[in-house]
């Protein structure tokens, strides 16, 4: 199986897959397989979904995310360093966005090395660019790959505790904890 054929399949463990959900306190409005129809009112599969077709609807989900998750977050990049990385990156950005997954690997990152002993803090700009890539290398480098990953998923949840704070109508979706 294919890097992202991997993360693909075990995000659909969390978003459900053919799952149509219109949660009355998700933003995202009416949503299938994860798929926002507030955030992504112009994706091809909604005209399946509407006229009830959705194992159809279905078999345009993994390009969608491919294209808009996966070669965002430089996936096949990230992947060759670390596979087990490249799905938790790729499964926070289905969930809380490209930016802000981006942002919470940019941010593990500096918090691992040392205070720039192991290698220059890098921008947390939530875009994963060459800059950021090396980094991750010279982390792995250094830091076990479990390492890592404890951080990532500290800010993952770190992040949803501070959206059930600042909003407590969200503790609806405890689910959220479940994917971390």
């Amino acid at each position: 199986m294919n890097p992202f054929d991997t993360a693909f399949k075990k995000t659909m463990e969390h978003e459900g897959p053919m799952k149509l959900t219109n949660h009355r306190l998700d933003p995202g409005g009416r949503t299938f397989s994860g798929i926002s129809r507030v955030h992504w009112p112009d994706w091809g599969g909604w005209t399946l979904v509407d006229m009830g077709r959705l194992g159809e609807a279905y078999l345009m989900v993994a390009g969608f995310y491919h294209i808009n998750f996966w070669n965002k977050i430089q996936g096949d990049v990230v992947s060759q360093s670390s596979l087990k990385i490249a799905c938790e990156v790729f499964d926070t950005a289905v969930n809380t966005s490209v930016h802000k997954a981006s942002k919470i690997l940019q941010e593990t990152l500096n918090l691992l090395n040392r205070n720039g002993k192991e290698y220059k803090d890098i921008m947390v700009d939530g875009n994963i660019g060459p800059i950021t890539l090396i980094a991750l290398q010279m982390s792995l480098s250094t830091n076990p790959e479990k390492r890592i990953l404890k951080v990532l998923n500290f800010l993952q949840n770190e992040h949803y505790i501070s959206l059930m704070r600042k909003y407590p109508e969200k503790e609806e979706f405890r689910g959220w904890f479940d994917r971390v």
